[in-house]
C-alpha cells in the first residue's frame, strides 16, 4: 500500500489473478464471523480467536459470535430509531 497525496491509498501490485472477492451484501460481522471465501485459512473449533492479556483465557468463535451478536442487540434496542441502511 502506498498513501496518495489526497490521503486514499493504492495498492502497489495489481490485482491477485482469478481472486474471488468477497459478497459486498454482507456486514463486517457476517464477513467475519459468517461467510466462508477460498483464501481464508480454516480453523480448528478448539482454537481460539482472542486471547485474554491478563488471564491468557481463549476466547473460541462461539463466544465471540455470541457477544458481536448480544452488542448488536444492545445497540439496536437503546437505539431504536437506526434503521437498516442508515449506517453506509
Amino acid at each position: 500500500m502506498s498513501r496518495n497525496a489526497d490521503g486514499t491509498f493504492s495498492s502497489q501490485v495489481g490485482p491477485l489473478e482469478g481472486a474471488e472477492y468477497p459478497r459486498d451484501d454482507l456486514s463486517i460481522p457476517q464477513f467475519i464471523l459468517d461467510s466462508a471465501h477460498p483464501l481464508r485459512p480454516t480453523r480448528e473449533a478448539n482454537s481460539p480467536w482472542l486471547i485474554e492479556d491478563e488471564t491468557g483465557r481463549g476466547i473460541g468463535f462461539e463466544e465471540v459470535r455470541s457477544r458481536v451478536w448480544g452488542l448488536a442487540n444492545a445497540i439496536s434496542g437503546r437505539w431504536t430509531d437506526i434503521a437498516e441502511d442508515d449506517v453506509g
